[in-house]
């Protein structure tokens, strides 16, 4: 059974131990790569109203200092600073430049955004936004040899526009 959670997200009982084992080898190559600490300022761009799937907002969930994470969305995710105490929310509007300043977070995360963004132009824009607020940046896109597509909870669907 197909589920939806937000209207970016969309999960099945089937294929949802496998978007969480996915987001959580995620979170664990951010941590190895990026090396981030108590003191480390982290903006996650991106989170998810969802909150009833358990690899949604996974920083946020994961991240062992909260207080060092402002997090952001289009949707209203307003929930995660009740549900993660600590965590700042700013909602952002699609396409406008983020309020912050200039290299104002050490690191960036973006988790499967980007191809939600819109033309290549706007990509690279949103793109070029992050590294503006960040010192550094991780960005993740999902990956097309992945069998399952991780919006719809669909398998193969995603090769039929190859």
């Amino acid at each position: 059974m197909l589920r939806k959670t937000s209207d970016f997200y969309q999960v099945s009982n089937k294929t949802e131990s496998l978007s969480l084992k996915a987001r959580k080898d995620v979170f664990e190559f951010f941590m190895e790569v990026m090396s981030p600490n108590e003191t480390t300022t982290i903006l996650d761009v991106g989170v998810t109203c969802d909150e009833e799937h358990s690899s949604a907002n996974m920083l946020e969930r994961c991240y062992p200092y909260k207080h060092r994470i402002t997090c952001a969305g289009v949707e209203d995710a307003a929930h995660l600073e009740n549900e993660f105490p600590g965590i700042k929310f700013v909602q952002i509007r699609p396409h406008q430049p983020l309020p912050f300043a200039d290299e104002e977070f050490e690191i960036v995360h973006s988790n499967a955004v980007v191809e939600h963004v819109g033309t290549r132009q706007q990509q690279r824009e949103f793109i070029e936004e992050l590294c503006r607020v960040g010192k550094q940046v991780f960005i993740v896109v999902p990956n097309r040899l992945f069998p399952v597509e991780h919006h719809t909870a669909l398998p193969f669907l995603h090769y039929l526009s190859l």
